[in-house]
């Protein structure tokens, strides 16, 4: 598992994540690159206060992150097209996996 944000941005260069699950109750938040079809990312964001997404984000450049509150920070993606997107969340964490079943659970599963 990654938590550092420059580690995450060297993984997540030019991918296409979508929004795979969320939990209200759990306030958490997953998105899921999948490459080849056998190459799974997963981003898990805890303590969602605030979703400003699209349910597809294509050509990810790089994700950012500043403090938002004393608690959460706001990470913010930029697409290749220079389009930004964010999550104010208290954290990110990245965890990636080779499978060719795609509906495995995620590593995170037990947060969600």
């Amino acid at each position: 598992m990654i938590k550092d944000i420059s580690e995450i941005n060297n993984i997540i260069q030019n991918k296409k994540f979508r929004l795979w699950k969320y939990s209200v109750s759990h306030r958490t938040l997953l998105l899921r690159a999948i490459e080849n079809n056998k190459i799974i990312t997963d981003l898990l964001f805890t303590d969602v206060l605030k979703i400003d997404i699209p349910t597809d984000l294509y050509g990810l450049v790089s994700i950012e992150a500043e403090q938002y509150d004393q608690y959460r920070w706001k990470h913010t993606f930029t697409q290749n097209e220079g389009l930004k997107y964010s999550i104010i969340s208290a954290s990110v964490s990245c965890y990636f996996f080779e499978s060719a079943d795609y509906s495995l659970a995620s590593y995170f599963e037990h947060c969600i």
